[in-house]
């Protein structure tokens, strides 16, 4: 559950009158929409200047959400907008209602440095000189006045609320609410309680904020128990071993479902529990320290099978559409908008139906798909009739079965269908004979044995890999790519994160992510997101392994499994022979590239020149700081030598080589402006991916 603040339409708040003292919130949701399609009717009979009689205008009790029929209970749903400017709220209530301070700075931080200057003059007249911290220093100041704070609000926020939406982790939407006024727990949970089935398990970014408002306004109820939607009761143990990584509640309903003879029992899940966790990207927001229970890591059901940033994901590819939805009139906004998502839903569904056709079910080419009378897709026994004449049966319905066609791995090195069939197989004489070679920690570690895409892989590199060893960030990036070229041969869409990018997110970066993310990133089929700790490897949403450094092995299999849409064939017994898998695999997709050759002795592999490697580090060293440029403070001048002509070059290198000049190292020094940016770049590259680069500061 989330909002997109940027999605508005123009309408003063003082337009909004009051509603009947009698309106108790609830909106016939089907007389409204047929309202609005008859004004989007009517318009073509009506000039442009003349007034339409059929022109829908914002109204507390005459504004609904969009539910689907077989979502929502009935024909009335909620829509309490009108009570956010009550004076009858609870204190408690109160404070988890309005749009706090911090909150509306948050935003603030968001906006392009000309959106803050125009705020601070002439909007607040406050001086609009000096970088963007010291425009949002000022400002912060200035809210202390109600008077600064209602401009700044008014400019962030947008003159209507924006757009609540309910989605499923593949990115369907459920639920649509076009708001009036600025987001509350409020609006979510009118939302919610307008269905017939309250979900088991909610995520949204300001969890306890909405397990308390409801919980208020429905205390008969109790929307979401036990514990106050927290996974577990939050006694001082329990939270002290969520804190320390030991805590882990399991939820078995999510697998299979429970029998009850609960009449409130959810009917797919059969449970009666309902939570509400907080999304990986706010779960370290909140101040409370019970609300560690409500962290989705500590459901072992959840992790790997939930995106909590689908909503985000939506509003990144929803952006080209907001210049023109938001100079529309207020009742066109909410109706394109509900065409959109419409659209958006169908594409997303028939995607994720074909996907699934294509890795199981498209040799039997069923297609006859119906639904049963819980909205579930199911398949019929009856062959050749269209999809949208089916009416399904109980019993006609049987299981989905799973199919594979990949081929197991042979000597080419190509990645298979991962199961215990390629890691298990016998090694030819060449491949242990290149294994021994590149394994061979007597030999130079700075070696560089082979090169996927623009990364090449030294000695020290495969050493992590195939000995017992803690798994290093750059071999890791590279079996990745790997992973992403194999998915995408089965028409699979992998987006990969580089490790090196992920440590930027966490404290004392504390980075945005969406900053590391491509503009298509909500079509991918899946994001994975390799996270290392001290000592741990883990990739996010699967099991943690505990207990030896095969933690890094392990967060490859796991990512080659879902990327392939696998089960996991493999335990800690296979970790030696999947490491040596993998070092084959690596070799055979990268010596080509690299320009070495492919021979039956491994010790022929070709080493590259001493002049190579200074200048392949300068390159890696280069595209780091690319990717990575918001860690500076200040501006990077690369080495000058990467400008030189080719022969210019090569003269540089031999003085270097041969020390034939006192400042030989200038041209290859990266010049930064301050001593912590020159610690950024040496302890990133240098130390993390073990460059050899020479840098100074000015």
């Amino acid at each position: 559950m989330d909002l997109h603040k940027k999605g508005v339409f123009s309408m003063a708040v003082s337009d909004l009158k009051e509603p009947a003292k009698n309106f108790n919130g609830e909106v016939n949701i089907e007389e409204f929409w047929e309202s609005i399609n008859m004004e989007m009717i009517a318009r073509a009979f009506f000039p442009s200047h003349a007034r339409n009689p059929y022109a829908v205008h914002p109204k507390y009790e005459y504004w609904a959400p969009w539910i689907g029929r077989h979502t929502r209970k009935g024909t009335f749903v909620l829509n309490t907008e009108f009570e956010k400017v009550s004076t009858t709220q609870t204190s408690s209530e109160a404070q988890l209602t309005m749009v706090t301070e911090e909150r509306l700075l948050d935003e603030l931080r968001k906006q392009k440095v000309g959106t803050v200057r125009k705020l601070c003059m002439p909007a607040c007249r406050i001086d609009s000189r000096g970088s963007r911290d010291d425009l949002i220093l000022r400002l912060h100041k200035e809210m202390a006045s109600r008077h600064a704070y209602d401009k700044i609000f008014q400019k962030i926020w947008g003159a209507s609320g924006g757009w609540c939406v309910i989605m499923c982790p593949h990115g369907v939407v459920y639920s649509l609410k076009f708001n009036l006024r600025a987001e509350s727990p409020r609006d979510f949970t009118d939302l919610l309680m307008s269905w017939k089935h309250i979900p088991n398990i909610c995520v949204y970014d300001f969890a306890r904020g909405l397990a308390t408002h409801a919980n208020l306004r429905f205390p008969n109820i109790i929307p979401f128990r036990p514990n106050e939607g927290r996974l577990i009761e939050p006694t001082p143990e329990n939270i002290h071993a969520a804190q320390s990584g030991r805590l882990q509640v399991s939820l078995p309903w999510l697998i299979t479902k429970t029998q009850s003879t609960d009449p409130d029992a959810h009917p797919i899940t059969g449970s009666t529990c309902h939570f509400v966790l907080y999304d990986r990207l706010h779960e370290a927001n909140t101040k409370d320290k019970r609300d560690v229970l409500r962290r989705i890591d500590l459901v072992p059901e959840l992790q790997g099978l939930v995106n909590t940033q689908v909503a985000e994901q939506m509003f990144s590819t929803m952006r080209k559409n907001n210049y023109f939805l938001n100079n529309m009139a207020s009742s066109t906004h909410v109706f394109m908008m509900r065409n959109i998502i419409h659209i958006r839903n169908n594409s997303t569904n028939q995607s994720f139906l074909e996907g699934q056709l294509k890795s199981g079910l498209l040799e039997r080419q069923f297609t006859n798909i119906g639904f049963n009378d819980l909205g579930q897709a199911v398949l019929t026994q009856t062959l050749g009739t269209e999809i949208s004449d089916v009416e399904p049966r109980a019993g006609d319905m049987e299981e989905v079965p799973s199919y594979s066609s990949v081929e197991p791995q042979g000597a080419s090195g190509a990645v298979g269908q991962p199961t215990a069939a390629i890691w298990d197989r016998e090694t030819t004489k060449d491949e242990e004979t290149m294994l021994a070679y590149i394994l061979d920690s007597k030999r130079s570690l700075s070696e560089p044995l082979c090169q996927i895409e623009s990364t090449v892989l030294q000695r020290r590199d495969f050493l992590t890999l195939g000995l017992p060893e803690e798994l290093e960030a750059t071999v890791a990036n590279c079996c990745m790519k790997i992973i992403v070229q194999v998915a995408a041969q089965r028409d699979r869409c992998v987006l990969a994160v580089d490790a090196y990018v992920v440590v930027t997110w966490l404290p004392p970066y504390n980075q945005d992510p969406f900053l590391s993310f491509p503009v298509d990133v909500a079509s991918k089929d899946l994001i994975i997101i390799p996270s290392w700790q001290p000592g741990h490897w883990t990739l996010c949403d699967v099991p943690k392994q505990i207990g030896s450094v095969d933690c890094g092995v392990f967060m490859l299999m796991y990512a080659l499994c879902m990327a392939l849409g696998e089960p996991f064939h493999f335990t800690a017994s296979n970790m030696q022979r999947i490491r040596k898998w993998w070092c084959l695999t690596l070799m055979n997709s990268g010596l080509e590239k690299h320009g070495l050759r492919k021979t039956e002795e491994a010790s022929h592999l070709e080493p590259l020149s001493r002049e190579s490697r200074i200048m392949r580090d300068l390159c890696s060293a280069v595209c780091w700081v690319h990717k990575n440029h918001f860690l500076f403070r200040g501006e990077v001048t690369e080495p000058v030598v990467l400008q030189m002509e080719a022969e210019d070059q090569r003269e540089a290198l031999r003085e270097v080589l041969e020390g034939q000049s006192d400042n030989r190292n200038d041209p290859f020094m990266f010049i930064l402006n301050n001593k912590e940016d020159m610690e950024t770049l040496l302890s990133n590259c240098v130390d993390r991916m073990g460059l050899k680069i020479h840098a100074m500061f000015t």
